[in-house]
């Protein structure tokens, strides 16, 4: 990918399979076996009821649990989970949202 000056610039593809809210539902509880969409759907709203996806405004909802998502998702990786196999969990949302609060610290 190069960008308006023409210059390469380099970019991670962020993943989250089978779907985004998995990344969400690791904020509360370990997925660790295959799952699919309407079961992570259906177990996120256990712990946010009333969650439709799209919806905006959950961060206070999740912010508390960000350490223990983004340990969970880094264990999914360390097990072994990777976008590639396409049954077992997986999300690096976790690596955007770290280099997000890095690019934060550094402007304040």
């Amino acid at each position: 990918m190069v960008n308006d000056e023409n210059v390469k610039v380099p970019f991670e593809a962020i993943v989250s399979v089978p779907c985004f809210e998995l990344w969400l539902l690791l904020h509360f509880e370990d997925v660790l076996a295959p799952i699919g969409r309407d079961e992570v759907h259906q177990r996120l709203r256990q712990h946010l009821p009333g969650y439709a996806k799209g919806q905006g405004s959950l961060w206070m909802g999740t912010k508390s649990r960000l350490d223990d998502a983004i340990i969970r998702a880094e264990g999914l990786i360390t097990n072994g989970h990777s976008a590639h196999d396409g049954e077992l969990p997986f999300t690096n949302v976790h690596a955007l949202v770290q280099r997000l609060q890095h690019l934060k610290d550094q402007a304040a």
